[in-house]
């Protein structure tokens, strides 16, 4: 590795500790789970000798490992040997009885082997998934090297392995599989384990959506594998906007609204942000007013009480090449109400960049936009009706921009 990619593999190497975890936490929970061990173990070492017997001594050894990683994970002492050499001893002869045996292998591995020969542990780990690929905590330790080590390809297909086989180290995994996003060297084999849709694929987009590293490096994620958000739900999808907008992603959330957004935007309508519409608008309500787009005109339709103020709806708009907007009233202004239209850099939160106001009996404004420093805007749309007089319903045919 020359001196370049040595400095760019810092910030990936780091994941490597990350993926450390994995190993014990799957060790911790699965010692805690009958289902994991699968058979019944007596609570004192049993001597090895054949049919029945040998598989409960096997069993009582995959206990006392499990115990011994998880007290180890616990001290911060996984970086020594692991097991005793009385358990070693155990292991080895459960392995004798059965040389077909994948936890005896992965148990004095692991528990020995690892610390005093680390070269010959990954070779015989990787030999003995020839056996079963379905031992998670082989898979996971197997992932948590090949990360030290840089290959990325090895390491998830590894941790796929591990995820597919057992639901306590998919729980573990998925947060470090989705941290492997902040190096894009990852993106492709990620993308392609994706591809083939394994059974763990919802609930990495689960995680993914509300992280901030997938959250950060989601447009490039999407560009390099050529995905589509149509791989999750929609309720994920806006998710997925509404995280990107509190953290002020703008230009990931363009990249999907580029990929997504339809005619009906650009034709001044209403689409919601909860319908799967990335730059679409928010519609709220309390109390003293409720806001909702019609399904069957869509219309931004305000029905409020005499008193009633505040914000109805916002979205966030790209100004590249937009210079104005308008907005047009399916029906007038009410006599007791007031309606405003105000642009704020999305990313200052300061004053108003643009603002139009339609007083009562208004069907229609407009406003243009000056030459400014922020590249996207927060369109916020506001009213107020007159205390003390009648009530008031809103009709908002369009909000264009140009």
């Amino acid at each position: 590795m020359s001196s370049s990619e040595r400095t760019g593999f810092m910030k990936f190497a780091k994941l490597a500790v990350l993926a450390g975890i994995a190993v014990p936490v799957a060790a911790a929970s699965a010692y805690h789970a009958a289902s994991e061990v699968r058979v019944d173990v007596p609570q004192a070492p049993v001597l090895v000798s054949s049919g029945l017997g040998s598989t409960v001594a096997a069993a009582s050894v995959e206990r006392d490992f499990r115990q011994a990683l998880a007290e180890a994970a616990a001290d911060g002492g996984l970086a020594g040997n692991i097991i005793t050499d009385g358990l070693y001893s155990r292991a080895e002869q459960a392995f004798l009885a059965d040389p077909l045996d994948m936890a005896m292998i992965r148990i004095m591995t692991i528990g020995r082997i690892a610390s005093e020969v680390p070269g010959r542990a990954i070779a015989l780990l990787e030999a003995a998934t020839l056996i079963s690929k379905r031992d998670p905590l082989t898979n996971l330790w197997l992932a948590q090297n090949f990360a030290q080590a840089g290959d990325v390809d090895r390491m998830l297909a590894s941790l796929d392995l591990a995820m597919r086989a057992s639901p306590r180290a998919r729980e573990a995994a998925i947060p470090i599989l989705v941290n492997t996003l902040n190096d894009s060297r990852s993106f492709a084999p990620l993308g392609e384990l994706l591809e083939r849709e394994p059974e763990w694929e919802e609930e990495f987009w689960t995680n993914f959506v509300n992280n901030p590293v997938g959250l950060e490096n989601s447009s490039e994620f999407f560009a390099a594998t050529s995905m589509t958000t149509a791989r999750f739900d929609q309720t994920l999808r806006s998710q997925l906007y509404a995280n990107l907008r509190e953290r002020n992603l703008f230009r990931d959330l363009a990249f999907f609204a580029d990929a997504n957004t339809g005619d009906d935007d650009k034709e001044g309508a209403f689409p919601a942000v909860q319908d799967g519409a990335p730059f679409g608008w928010m519609v709220y309500s309390d109390g003293s007013f409720s806001t909702r787009i019609r399904p069957d005109t869509g219309e931004l339709e305000i029905d409020a009480e005499a008193g009633a103020a505040g914000l109805i709806a916002e979205r966030i708009i790209a100004l590249d090449g937009i210079t104005e907007f308008s907005v047009r009233m399916a029906q007038k202004i009410p006599e007791t109400a007031t309606l405003e239209v105000s642009a704020i850099c999305a990313d200052e939160e300061e004053s108003p960049i643009a603002t139009a106001r339609l007083d009562p009996n208004a069907d229609a404004a407009a406003a243009s936009f000056p030459r400014q420093n922020c590249d996207f805007a927060n369109v916020r749309l506001t009213m107020s009706v007159v205390p003390g007089r009648q009530n008031a319903l809103l009709r908002i045919s369009k909000v264009n921009f140009y």
